[in-house]
């Protein structure tokens, strides 16, 4: 699936950054790289999320 997005500067320049320091071969490998950690921290935050809400709902009954 393709997908076309419109970037800010700020976002051009740091993907251009990134594959210019060798670290990455093109902006698409920075883009799945930025999203695998962006996935990461959603599954993070939902985790913690859930550590949160067991010990209210035990509260509750």
């Amino acid at each position: 699936m393709s997908t076309s997005i419109a970037l800010s500067t700020h976002f051009e320049v740091f993907i251009r950054q990134q594959v210019e320091s060798g670290r990455y071969n093109n902006p698409r490998e920075v883009v799945r790289a930025s999203l695998r950690v962006l996935e990461d921290q959603e599954r993070l935050n939902q985790a913690k999320l859930a550590g949160l809400r067991q010990p209210i709902a035990t509260g509750v009954q």
